[in-house]
């Protein structure tokens, strides 16, 4: 009997979660302080799933599980059913968020808390393939497992460049029934559009200027394998006329041709672009995007994703340099940290590569990273306080501290020197030292010989 954690201070509704959650077994808490006292996260009394109360630091409450427990399923129970608290709730981590009183709807919000045990052994095949383990990538997760337990309607997947969308069709494909048939992938926007309907659909000989022989599109040489079309935004209107006419009666003709041929395999499209507005602007047909909206995978940018670039950047390490057991260094981590990756997990995994250019042993320092990427060197200790090479973070203290001083005396003594005249007396007065030391630390600094007045 799966454990559901319930954590609402009302003692009076508890009787009701009773009533409704009568197949459960329920663990009651007030606080997160109950939480914790109660230990519920030892072995025996791990919950599946929770419900939270929102009022009285539901947000910290649902943080502080999620951290504790990054799988467990979270239902948030709003007592003012706030538009902006189920944003919000959305974002922090629950999977839903329902109003009270508490009614039925609660049984169906716990079952998709707990998930479908039939996906798990899936999810967990799909995660060493699919690298990630924020809440958001694990979103992602599910519904390409359902996806491909379904075997059935178009996929579509959304997703800014560089997300990983060919990567996502892929798993679909490889895990799921149709892996023995062929997976055929086409870019729309990398084919010359004169070109693209004769890639899609084929085209009998003598269809048009230079067609001597019959050809077999994409469409037929998959079979019933899948077909990965990918830039779907950029098809021209005549072509989305035609791709209509394939997800609805699962035919097409060639160019030139009369014939029907049958569409056997699985049709997985994606797009950069967001296929709404492309509707909304007549740039996109409004029935063949609904046509594609049997299952949707929208893929979030590699920035919301709360720390997957470290498990991507060792994956393309432990990929591209085999056996080398490289890894990035303190201070290269806290430059990547500070970085917003535009280009997603492709840029990453670009500069990966970049780094290795560098052949290194053991460690990549922030100097072996890619030149875009060093404008976030610097790291700051506090806002008020010196910004210093972030390279220090991998020495040792005195040896970093050795390295700060002399570079803050080749700027420090010349300017005030110069400020003094030249005169290395008022200059070392001014700095609260004598003349040799002044002289002393600027040696030490590198500087060249002095020209004292």
């Amino acid at each position: 009997m799966p454990t559901i954690l319930i954590v609402d201070p009302h003692n009076v509704d508890w009787e009701r979660y009773r009533e409704l959650l009568a197949s459960y077994d329920l663990v009651f808490a007030r606080t997160q302080e109950d939480v914790e006292k109660q230990k519920i996260f030892e072995q025996i009394q791990v919950p599946q799933a929770a419900v939270v109360l929102w009022q009285d630091g539901g947000a910290r409450i649902v943080a502080k599980l999620k951290q504790l427990l990054p799988e467990l399923g979270i239902v948030a129970i709003d007592e003012t059913a706030s538009r902006d608290v189920y944003s919000l709730a959305m974002q922090i981590g629950a999977i839903e968020c329902i109003p009270k009183p508490l009614d039925d709807s609660i049984c169906e919000a716990v079952r998709i808390a707990l998930g479908d045990t039939e996906l798990r052994p899936m999810i967990d095949l799909l995660r060493e393939q699919l690298i990630g383990e924020s809440p958001q990538w694990n979103g992602v997760l599910e519904k390409v497992a359902r996806a491909i337990r379904t075997n059935l309607g178009t996929v579509l997947i959304t997703g800014e460049t560089g997300t990983g969308k060919e990567l996502v069709a892929r798993a679909i494909h490889d895990n799921g029934e149709r892996s023995r048939f062929p997976f055929v992938a086409v870019n729309a926007a990398a084919v010359q559009p004169n070109l693209l309907e004769s890639e899609l659909f084929g085209h009998e000989k003598g269809a048009f200027t230079g067609a001597n022989e019959q050809r077999i599109g994409v469409f037929e040489r998959c079979g019933s394998g899948t077909l990965f079309l990918d830039e779907i935004g950029e098809l021209a209107e005549d072509l989305q006329a035609k791709l209509l006419r394939i997800v609805q009666e699962r035919s097409f003709t060639r160019l030139g041709g009369n014939k029907a041929v049958t569409f056997h395999g699985r049709l997985v499209v994606a797009t950069n672009k967001n296929l709404l507005e492309q509707v909304e602007i007549k740039a996109f047909r409004e029935d063949l995007y609904y046509r594609f909206n049997t299952h949707t995978i929208v893929l979030p940018p590699l920035r919301e994703r709360r720390g997957d670039w470290r498990l991507l950047a060792e994956c393309f390490l432990r990929k591209h340099a085999p056996g080398q057991n490289l890894r990035l260094s303190s201070a290269a981590q806290i430059v990547l940290s500070n970085c917003e990756f535009p280009g997603n997990a492709r840029q990453l995994e670009n500069a990966v590569l970049y780094c290795l250019s560098f052949q290194p042993k053991g460690l990549i320092l922030p100097s072996q990273l890619p030149p875009d990427l060093l404008e976030h060197r610097q790291a700051l200790c506090n806002a008020d306080e010196m910004i210093f090479s972030a390279q220090l973070l991998d020495m040792p203290l005195k040896t970093a501290l050795d390295l700060l001083e002399r570079s803050f005396n080749m700027q420090y003594l010349p300017r005030i020197l110069a400020a003094n005249r030249n005169i290395v007396t008022r200059a070392a007065e001014q700095a609260g030292i004598t003349a040799k030391t002044f002289r002393d630390k600027w040696k030490e600094a590198g500087l060249p010989p002095l020209n004292e007045r």
